[in-house]
């Protein structure tokens, strides 16, 4: 893999377990830094599948078998799974499945990756606050996320998913 090239897959193949069917058979991308890809297909093409494989959330999340290679930059979530999921950042169609369901506030459910991740207290409220304030969420930090409206659920995933500032 070159050094401009942020993801590599190679011969990637996804089954998910107690499936016969593959999700995914032999995809080979190698997408560059800096480039925006659309994933399009049918239903049932794999599509949330491939996102789920990228993020990491299959096989250690959802049990499924994954075969080929994976690497985004230096990282493949085979050797450090923790340092590759760092990496990633996901928004689920659902934001109630991404929720972490543990957190008091809209501003601690933001924080509990950098808290996971061992950052800094002034640096966690600094970024909270910075992404918050970007997707408007500002006046809520203080609410519960339960008592949210959908958009404003669908931002705080959003939030979640780029406080950590992912490559991917």
């Amino acid at each position: 893999m070159d050094n401009r090239q942020q993801i590599h897959l190679e011969n990637l193949s996804l089954r998910y377990r107690g499936i016969e069917t593959s999700a995914l058979k032999h995809i080979s991308v190698d997408a560059e830094f800096g480039h925006v890809i659309g994933i399009i297909g049918n239903h049932h093409a794999g599509k949330t599948s491939l996102c789920r494989v990228l993020a990491g959330i299959v096989p250690t999340i959802i049990s499924g078998d994954v075969t080929g290679t994976i690497q985004v930059g230096s990282l493949s979530p085979n050797l450090d799974w923790q340092k590759y999921n760092q990496q990633t950042g996901v928004v689920l169609q659902n934001p109630a499945g991404q929720l972490s369901g543990l957190a008091d506030t809209v501003a601690d459910e933001i924080a509990f990756d950098l808290i996971n991740q061992g950052v800094p207290a002034d640096q966690i409220k600094r970024r909270v606050l910075n992404v918050a304030d970007q997707l408007g969420l500002g006046d809520q930090l203080n609410q519960s996320p339960g008592t949210l409206s959908g958009g404003q659920k669908q931002r705080l995933a959003i939030a979640t998913a780029i406080v950590t500032d992912p490559s991917i």
